[in-house]
């Protein structure tokens, strides 16, 4: 259960997808080595297969890629009905109909209805779904060939149940005006990037998919996105047509085996 627990807390951190499919049964040697997680208790070792390790290190080599934002505002939860937030020379305002129940997000002069937006990625289980957070934790503003990039992270508050590992993406393209929405669950994707696979801005986005209290196998499916001159995210496929992507695969139940994953990747 520890190398599960490592592997999902690795996964908080980072966000990514060579067709290689690391298979269990192709009885090669595992070693063992081990890593502290100072996450879990930074005293405790928690051993970990060469596998892991082998996945650990590509997680490592997709951090050159990544962004840096120009300026980032941490947020902490009030309840008001309007929200006014300044990060760059932009002005973010958020109207609750309720307090609670975000209405509409207005980024400079545009106004973005809440109910009309639906996510570019499946967040669970191949299901594209409605905007389901209501607090703003965090906002971020890049600059990236000439545009500026508002990315916004919102949490639901009060939370319950699975409604806690929810999160919610507004990523915003200044220049066209244009808002790319992606949904989240038991992970986060945190970040942008710019990957040699084109002269684009990336983003990774996971999906999941297995029982949400571990009684079946449980798959983390990491793909990326590619933002068009237009602003708005759309799949990126390699030159045969596959996505670029990696996929996580735990076994909360079965003692046999813990961890399996492929990827294709540049």
């Amino acid at each position: 259960m520890k190398e599960i627990l490592y592997i999902l807390t690795t996964i908080l951190f980072f966000s990514c997808t060579e067709k290689t499919k690391i298979n269990q049964s192709e009885n090669t040697q595992i070693k063992e080595e081990i890593f502290y997680n100072d996450t879990i208790n930074s005293s405790q070792p928690i051993k970990i297969s060469q596998q892991e390790k082998e996945f650990n290190d590509f997680l490592e080599s997709i951090k050159k890629f990544k962004l840096q934002p120009i300026d980032t505002i941490l947020i902490s939860y009030e309840t008001k009905q309007l929200e006014e937030y300044e990060i760059g020379k932009n002005s973010i305002k958020i109207f609750k109909k309720d307090s609670l129940n975000i209405d509409w997000i207005k980024i400079n002069s545009n106004r973005i209805i809440i109910e009309k937006l639906k996510s570019i990625n499946p967040r669970i289980d191949n299901e594209y779904e409605e905007m389901f957070c209501n607090n703003v934790q965090k906002v971020k503003l890049y600059n990236f060939n000439n545009d500026e990039i508002i990315f916004i992270e919102f949490t639901s508050h009060p939370c319950t149940g699975l409604g806690c590992s929810v999160t919610d993406y507004l990523i915003y393209d200044v220049k066209n005006n244009q808002v790319n929405l992606f949904g989240n669950f038991r992970t986060a994707d945190l970040d942008l990037y710019n990957f040699p696979i084109d002269s684009n801005l990336n983003y990774i986005s996971t999906e999941y998919q297995g029982d949400f209290h571990g009684a079946t196998p449980i798959h983390f499916i990491s793909k990326v996105y590619s933002l068009d001159k237009n602003g708005k995210f759309h799949l990126k496929k390699d030159l045969k047509g596959k996505d670029y992507f990696y996929k996580i695969s735990t076994f909360p139940n079965d003692k046999t085996k813990a961890f399996e994953y492929e990827r294709n990747w540049f």
